[in-house]
């Protein structure tokens, strides 16, 4: 048995991961404010931890919820971004000092203090796995305009390089997953849907972002994935 815990799992991306790459048998706990889809005919245990991850102790929340338990694989996929980001509505001047703050909480500051809090619980793992989601716009070549966002997506870049550092004698993996352009997610009955996004011919397919997943968890301790990127075939970088 495996136990993950999923930050944002309440749709989107983090829908996709709770639904598809735990095993059968497996125990997930799944963060959000939102409430989960929880009761699957997978045989997976679900144990949804409300909390809003813009707070201050949103950490303890959730260690406090695992408590003691052995976590082999923490994903932090919550991300949030400019309400008229990707948009040529977007205009810097005219996002808050508020938003620019939720931003840069939810998608930098309460990760770093997640991996912090939850690092007991996964040195009790035979083959622990830290993978932070972070975004194409976190390379120099991809030209995104909305600041706290990319911001927030180029310091997640440093924490794993940082973590990498720390870590490597206790052979915790870390890994940064950088997704291009995906479409948004929902699932209606149990069926997924992708709807497109306006100006891009084509999206990064669901299924695939699962396989790299898989694939960064079950490699061995002996290796790590520290920086991997998967882009749409159409994506203009």
């Amino acid at each position: 048995m495996n136990r993950f815990v999923i930050f944002g799992a309440s749709w989107g991306l983090g829908e996709v991961f709770h639904r598809f790459v735990p095993e059968s048998g497996d125990k997930v706990w799944l963060v959000s404010r939102a409430k989960p889809t929880l009761h699957l005919e997978d045989q997976i245990e679900r144990i949804w931890i409300e909390t809003d991850l813009a707070k201050k102790g949103a950490s303890q929340v959730v260690s406090s919820a695992i408590a003691a338990e052995e976590l082999d694989t923490a994903i932090y996929n919550a991300g949030i971004w400019e309400t008229l980001a990707f948009t040529e509505q977007y205009k810097f001047e005219d996002v808050t000092d508020e938003e620019n703050e939720r931003i840069l909480t939810i998608n930098l500051v309460t990760a770093i203090s997640c991996i912090k809090a939850l690092l007991p619980n996964l040195r009790l793992s035979q083959n622990p796995k830290i993978i932070l989601v972070g975004s194409a716009n976190s390379h120099d070549y991809v030209s995104g305009q909305a600041v706290a966002y990319a911001a927030s997506k180029f310091g997640l870049r440093g924490v794993v390089n940082a973590l990498k550092q720390g870590l490597r004698q206790e052979k915790t993996g870390i890994t940064l997953l950088n997704p291009g352009t995906f479409g948004t997610i929902r699932f209606h009955q149990d069926k997924m849907e992708v709807e497109p996004v306006e100006g891009y011919d084509g999206v990064i397919a669901p299924q695939d972002l699962v396989t790299v997943m898989e694939c960064i968890i079950k490699i061995s301790r002996e290796s790590c994935i520290r920086d991997i990127d998967i882009v749409a075939m159409l994506d203009p970088f």
